[in-house]
């Protein structure tokens, strides 16, 4: 055997140290002690069913199934805790991304809790496992193993709509049946032939796109409830509100691509080019034809799931992000040292950041979208620079400081910007991205993520309005001093127009069966089709 008799228990004692930080780790993050004890008793069946005989053990063959009981464990802990696999609809179509960028957080943070944690508790419970179970039969120590399995293997029945994933992989897009939509027919505009006119001197744009930014609690986001009241804010209450979710836009990359667009982003299509909704125009391709220089700025590697392509091919300018930031930018000694964060830059740095590129662009007709990213589901990245605290190690106090922190820090920033030269003529517009995946302080709330406009050169007729993604484009556009022919843009409708939302006409459940239909849809997919 690898380690004899007499060093082991040597080895055994620094391991019980090192495992029981690993632990407090575990639970501070997991809130759960189900991954260690699960383990554990699946890893005494491995060990058993490999033993030769009374009170020998292959210990190389223990502790490489042992192990691979502990990943097994913690690996579907581990991945039901960190990614929504209750919704398919969001998996595939991340998966179908390109995983480049925004992923080497998520390996890390898996080798550091399900791996290394993994390695520890082996080597802590063979010596264990070895005197505790010799008296269990063969057979029984059979059944034990098999039922821990079935266990795990219930658990993710119970938890993931494996049925769903099977239907999908059944009916893939090769096979895909194409038909012409009469929804699509009747509701969509074409930004090509859209006619967009500057009655009026436009606004300046600064659109900051927060991560998983919804109406959390006052007490949590006070400045954000503040700057609610004091603006122009729609909800589909009076009370602190904002847009909802459907089909196209539940993640970071679908939602910005929607609400820049007005046409929803869905899974895989039958023609796919190298950037998606090819054939769409945005926003920024309108302003650009207006004489705006667009600028995006994000913390993150923006080569993840192609996003940076999307954008170069879609009237963004200048494209600056976590990897390019330092090669095109000219900034000072101190806005260069920003690599501190395990995600990419700090939303507080990227603040900085951005007031140095709105000295250079403010001087002609602008566009800003900055895209914060702390607030991340599953419970945020923390700053360990915020002058939030959090109350206690574990990961719910951690996101409820993330939040407050990203509350504070926005409103601090609108601060600014309203006390600079270009201010007067700029309209700022504060969205969250989507509604936050995990579920702490979600309970009991009509949620909704936050929409203010700021300084727009128009007033809506109406607050309370009921309204998606697909709806933010045109409302930027007309509350600029834009006018939209029949106030839509692709699938959206201006919420500065007395125009009823597809949201209002037909209710979220109908308009979810409709979106996702798209994807089967001749003039849905045409649009990813690349230019001849």
């Amino acid at each position: 055997m690898f380690l004899n008799k007499k060093n082991y228990w040597m080895f055994a004692k620094f391991a019980i140290t090192i495992c029981a930080l690993s632990a407090l780790i575990s639970y501070g993050m997991y809130a759960s002690y189900s991954i260690s004890l699960t383990s554990l008793l699946l890893s005494a069946g491995v060990v058993f069913l490999l033993r030769r005989e009374q009170g020998n053990i292959a210990w190389w063959k223990a502790f490489v199934w042992g192990l691979s009981a502990f990943l097994l464990r913690g690996s579907i802990v581990w991945a039901l805790k960190v990614f929504p696999l209750e919704d398919h609809d969001l998996v595939i179509l991340t998966l179908q991304m390109p995983l480049d960028g925004f992923v080497m957080p998520f390996i890390l943070e898996y080798l550091l809790n399900v791996f290394i944690v993994g390695l520890f508790l082996i080597f802590l419970s063979l010596p264990f496992l070895k005197r505790c179970l010799k008296k269990l039969s063969f057979k029984g120590s059979i059944a034990f193993f098999m039922f821990l399995m079935l266990w795990n293997i219930l658990s993710i029945y119970l938890e993931v709509p494996l049925q769903q994933y099977w239907n999908f992989i059944r009916g893939t897009s090769s096979n895909l049946v194409l038909s012409e939509s009469e929804f699509w027919e009747k509701n969509y505009v074409n930004a090509d032939s859209l006619n967009v006119e500057m009655v009026e001197t436009p606004r300046n744009l600064i659109l900051i796109i927060m991560e998983s930014m919804e109406n959390w609690p006052d007490s949590i986001t006070p400045e954000l409830k503040q700057m609610y009241d004091k603006n122009i804010s729609f909800s589909s209450t009076d009370s602190f509100g904002g847009g909802i979710d459907v089909a196209g836009s539940r993640n970071t990359y679908c939602a910005t691509l929607s609400k820049t667009t007005g046409v929803p982003m869905l899974r895989e299509s039958r023609y796919r080019s190298k950037t998606d909704l090819m054939r769409v125009k945005s926003i920024y391709d309108v302003l650009h034809r207006f004489g705006y220089k667009n600028a995006f700025l994000q913390g993150t590697d923006a080569n993840f799931a192609g996003f940076n392509r999307f954008l170069q091919n879609h009237g963004i300018d200048y494209l600056f992000d976590m990897n390019s930031l330092e090669k095109e930018w000219d900034m000072d000694s101190f806005l260069r040292n920003f690599r501190t964060f395990s995600a990419g830059i700090t939303d507080k740095r990227l603040y900085e950041i951005s007031k140095s590129i709105l000295d250079t662009i403010s001087k002609g007709p602008f566009s800003l979208t900055l895209a914060t990213i702390e607030t991340h589901y599953p419970y945020g990245f923390y700053n360990s620079q915020c002058l939030e605290k959090p109350e206690n190690i574990s990961e719910k106090a951690k996101f409820k400081a993330t939040l407050k922190c990203a509350s504070r820090e926005v409103y601090e920033y609108v601060e600014w910007i309203k006390k600079q030269k270009f201010y007067k003529n700029t309209e700022i517009v504060v969205v969250g991205d989507h509604l936050f995946m995990g579920d702490y302080f979600v309970k009991g709330r009509d949620r909704e993520w936050v929409t203010i406009f700021i300084n727009p050169q128009r007033n809506p007729k109406t607050l309370k309005r009921k309204f998606v993604s697909l709806d933010i484009a045109p409302s930027i556009l007309e509350s600029m001093g834009f006018q939209i022919e029949g106030h839509k843009m692709g699938l959206g409708t201006s919420l500065y127009s007395d125009s009823m939302t597809l949201l209002e006409k037909m209710g979220r459940m109908k308009l979810n069966e409709e979106l996702t239909d798209l994807s089967r849809s001749v003039e849905y997919n045409q649009l990813h089709r690349p230019w001849n």
